[in-house]
């Protein structure tokens, strides 16, 4: 969302943003709505799709309810330093699993530079 990490200690932004920008896609425009069988496939499709692109290695680590543990830092560790480039290209790697996801519902969204 902001194009770089702001302390790594909480959630990762890039997973975190994907699940936002779905739910305003697919999401019914109703907030007391509940919620749209297209946006519940999409969040769990986006979430197998991340998962998969995942280097585990010391980051990945699952919690003890077997649920992936998502902290920015834990995700980012194996890829160096914080700001750098590796890192910069493991986030956006990841965060294109939220545009394959919205092609994959059917939804159009044009890319401005």
């Amino acid at each position: 969302m902001r194009r770089g990490g702001i302390t790594g200690e909480g959630e990762c932004g890039a997973i975190k943003a994907g699940e936002l920008v779905l739910g305003q896609y697919l999401g019914d425009p109703d907030p007391t709505a509940p919620v749209t069988p297209k946006l519940r496939e999409a969040v769990f499709y986006h979430r197998e799709q991340w998962q998969k692109r995942l280097a585990f290695g010391p980051g990945g680590q699952r919690r003890s309810d077997g649920t992936l543990d998502s902290i920015c830092n834990h995700l980012t560790a194996p890829q160096g330093e914080f700001m750098g480039e590796k890192r910069h290209q493991f986030c956006t790697n990841l965060a294109a699993t939220v545009a394959e996801t919205l092609a994959r519902a059917g939804v159009k969204v044009e890319v401005r530079g």
